[in-house]
């Protein structure tokens, strides 16, 4: 039953998010796991050099997108969605058309070398769990839907050569973990042979621990 617990224990410990980047190489940094579950949930890692271990979790899918005019049409899981928006510099109203259902977002961060007119760049809004949300667009069509449960777990760590040793913050309980950068990605492994894979976070991606934003949207229907 222990062991079992450790297991537990050690999954939601490595649902963590972060810091500043640090040297190419190193465990240090910001990490998100490469791969999810169904619905889309995954982990996210942030190591510091203070020794600390910042966990929390987060629903993060990838979707394609493309804008005419006053359309943006979305697929995402093998569905199209498309919404009416209208939107100026920094907030956009989508709505669908034939309903009553509106979801209003307000830029936090733009593409240095986005157009005057393109939407390139991290909207927030309020998702319909209450939990804060985005959607990031990249170029050629790409973005992702993030939402961002509530809560962290803040561990304390320590790492000597490639293992780190992660103390948990609830009970006087302390587990050991090897570590190891493969192609980038950072790769975990217990005391009980499980592994998790992890891949670098561009700084610049709404995840925690960065402030939230203070924004009251006027709706939000989010999907």
């Amino acid at each position: 039953m222990v062991r079992r617990q450790t297991a537990v224990w050690l999954c939601i410990v490595l649902y963590v998010l972060g810091n500043p980047a640090y040297a190419a190489g190193t465990i240090y940094g910001k990490w998100i796991a490469t791969e999810s579950s169904q619905g889309g949930l995954r982990s996210a890692l942030t190591i510091t050099t203070k020794g600390q271990l910042i966990s929390t979790v987060l629903v993060m899918l990838d979707l394609t997108y493309s804008v005419d005019k006053d359309k943006i049409i979305f697929g995402m899981d093998g569905e199209k969605i498309e919404y009416l928006i209208s939107r100026d510099k920094e907030t956009m109203e989508w709505s669908i058309p034939g309903t009553d259902e509106k979801l209003s977002l307000t830029r936090t961060y733009k593409e240095i070398d986005a157009k005057e007119n393109s939407i390139l760049g991290h909207w927030f809004f309020i998702h319909d769990s209450g939990g804060e949300a985005y959607y990031v667009f990249q170029d050629e069509g790409r973005g992702n839907l993030i939402v961002l449960m509530p809560g962290e777990t803040i561990s304390r760590i320590k790492v000597v050569g490639n293992s780190m040793s992660v103390k948990n913050p609830s009970r006087d309980a302390e587990s050991v973990m090897t570590w190891e950068i493969i192609e980038g990605q950072l790769s975990l492994t217990s005391s009980e042979a499980k592994s998790w894979r992890y891949k670098p976070v561009e700084e610049n991606m709404p995840i925690r621990p960065n402030k939230l934003i203070e924004v009251t949207p006027k709706s939000g229907a989010p999907h």
